[in-house]
C-alpha cells in the first residue's frame, strides 16, 4: 500500500466516522434544543480568503429571542485515522458550532478559500431538520 494509499483510507474512513457521529449528535443538540424551549436555533457564517468562521448564533422560543442553555452536552468527535469516535463535552453552542462546521466540510469543502462563501444554517427544532443557505463569491 502506498502512502497516498494510506492518507485516501485514513480520510474515508474519518469521513465515515464523522458521518455516524454527526447522526448521534443532532439527536444530543435536538433533544437538548427541545429540553430547553427552543424552536429554531439561525447561525451565520462566512469564509473568505482561506480562513472563516461561524460569526453569530441565535435562539429562538416562538416568536422571542431566548438564550442557549450553559449546559454541556455529550457530543462525538472524529479523529482523523480512527474508525471510533472520541465521546466528550461540550457546551450546546459549541456542539452547534461542531455540527455546522462538520456539515460545511462535508458538503461544501473549500467554502473558505480565496473569495469564500456565506450564508446561514437554520435548525428546526419541530421537525429536528438543518437547513443551509450557501452564497459563493
Amino acid at each position: 500500500m502506498t502512502q497516498e494509499d494510506n492518507f485516501t483510507a485514513a480520510y474515508e474512513c474519518q469521513a465515515a466516522t464523522r458521518c455516524k457521529a454527526v447522526e448521534i449528535n443532532k439527536v444530543v443538540v435536538f433533544d437538548a434544543l427541545a429540553a430547553a424551549n427552543i424552536t429554531s436555533v439561525t447561525v451565520e457564517f462566512d469564509g473568505v480568503g482561506d480562513s472563516g468562521g461561524i460569526e453569530y448564533i441565535s435562539a429562538n422560543s416562538g416568536d422571542t429571542r431566548t438564550e442557549l442553555p450553559v449546559g454541556s452536552v455529550p457530543f462525538h468527535q472524529a479523529e482523523c485515522g480512527d474508525d471510533a469516535s472520541e465521546l466528550m463535552q461540550q457546551t450546546l453552542r459549541e456542539a452547534i458550532e461542531s455540527l455546522c462546521y462538520d456539515s460545511l466540510a462535508d458538503e461544501h469543502g473549500g467554502w473558505a478559500n480565496d473569495d469564500g462563501a456565506y450564508g446561514t444554517f437554520t435548525f428546526n427544532v419541530a421537525t429536528r431538520t438543518i437547513e443551509v443557505e450557501l452564497g459563493v463569491r
